[in-house]
């Protein structure tokens, strides 16, 4: 955590040591080719585990989230921390493709974060980018793995590092993910993606109270970038 960059760990974006950038890489798992409004508000996921009934559904639904291409879009994070009054707000352009995932932060300060097979890479303001590749880094390869699940449709992996919840009603998806990792559940306690045909809005809670909704939108993009260009 020391040698963080202190805007990353104050939005969010860095979990703990082990499972550093957790949360984007949670945001890299639930991505889909577009985004579609969100419909009513729907029950609680949390009382309907995985199971034969809704197992089918749920392994066609996360197909379905599966890239083609490369796309863009735009984003806003709203991070509630308890110990203050006013969520923090930032917003930004993210990038999805097959090959990765770029989050480009553009308020309240310019950052970027990039996750590949190959590792993850981050970037702020005029900075030096770093690089942790998967090959030296523990927590860099599990969280690689864990992103290329959804992009495979793997679901042996999901279940394997997750208790998973399902539903949908009345078009609207909720995948519940509760992390089976001791280490991991003492600072995350669950997370919830929804969306119709494609993602909409991702609430991250954390074991202490503070949590992140993270919603993306069809508007068009705060900046030209692309996985190539999201760290240089």
């Amino acid at each position: 955590m020391r040698n963080v960059p202190y805007p990353l760990r104050k939005f969010g974006f860095i979990a703990a040591p082990r499972f550093g950038l957790f949360g984007i890489v949670i945001i890299a798992v639930v991505w889909a080719t577009a985004i579609s409004s969100r419909a009513a508000e729907v029950p609680s996921v949390w009382f309907s585990p995985l199971s034969r009934k809704n197992d089918a559904e749920f392994v066609q639904t996360v197909k379905k989230l599966q890239l083609t291409r490369e796309i863009a879009r735009s984003f806003v994070q709203e991070k509630k921390i308890a110990a203050l009054k006013r969520p923090l707000i930032s917003k930004g352009t993210i990038v999805l493709s097959k090959q990765g995932v770029c989050l480009a932060t553009r308020s309240p300060f310019v950052s970027a974060v990039k996750i590949t097979r190959d590792g993850i890479g981050q970037k702020v303001g005029n900075q030096k980018a770093t690089v942790k590749k998967s090959s030296d880094h523990f927590e860099i390869k599990h969280t690689a793995r864990i992103l290329m699940a959804l992009f495979t449709a793997d679901k042996v992996e999901l279940t394997n590092e997750f208790s998973v919840y399902y539903q949908r009603v009345e078009g609207v998806f909720q995948i519940g993910l509760k992390p089976k990792d001791k280490i991991l559940s003492k600072i995350i306690s669950n997370i919830v993606i929804e969306g119709s045909g494609d993602i909409r809005r991702i609430t991250i809670r954390e074991a202490n109270g503070d949590s992140t909704v993270i919603r993306i939108t069809d508007d068009a993009p705060l900046q030209q970038v692309t996985l190539e260009t999201c760290i240089r």
